[in-house]
């Protein structure tokens, strides 16, 4: 008993972050396969038995938990020397599905989103100066969907979510105020 499917992981360390990489066999899966162990063995990572494994026909499954093991340590120690980058550009001309894990910096600093118009600056309302705010999730050409007035001050809208959708008392405000549950705006 495998104790289930056996399967690759599918988020890999990376030099700068982690990737989302898909392990796939087959036809097309197993194309993909050739081409990143042809890339492994380019760089002196890619152990003989993965460069004549038959990947168009290859079943993980069948294969063992052995082989798991020893196809995950392979791609662990080639993910670890590259960048996210890196990875995603080589993956992209391939058709092998990758791609970086984002982190919350690496959103706001996406040239892709940057140039789609994905952000939307707008007045603090209390402070001087704007901030960006992400836009609209969709935009439709015959239907605007733009952000109204100033981004709320924290707690700004608490009394409305708690008291209205959730039903909390006002009475109870204080209360969790004081626990920390709630943070009272000004």
């Amino acid at each position: 008993d495998m104790g289930g499917v056996l399967r690759l992981p599918s988020v890999w360390k990376v030099l700068d972050g982690y990737v989302v990489w898909l392990f796939q066999t087959g036809h097309i899966g197993g194309q993909r396969m050739r081409l990143l162990v042809a890339w492994m063995a380019e760089s002196g990572m890619a152990p003989d038995w993965m460069r004549t494994l038959a990947w168009e026909t290859f079943d993980l499954l069948t294969a063992g938990l052995e082989a798991n093991q020893r196809l995950t340590a392979a791609f662990a120690f080639f993910f670890a020397t590259k960048t996210k980058a890196e990875l995603f550009d080589w993956s992209m001309t391939r058709g092998v599905m990758l791609a970086p894990v984002q982190t919350l910096q690496d959103v706001a600093d996406d040239v892709q989103l940057a140039s789609r118009g994905a952000w939307r600056s707008l007045p603090t309302g209390s402070e001087p100066g704007n901030i960006r705010v992400p836009g609209p999730p969709v935009r439709m050409s015959a239907a605007g969907w733009e952000p109204h007035g100033p981004v709320p001050r924290l707690g700004e809208h608490n009394r409305a979510v708690y008291g209205e959708l959730l039903g909390i008392d006002e009475g109870q405000f204080p209360a969790l105020g004081i626990t920390g549950i709630v943070e009272e705006g000004t």
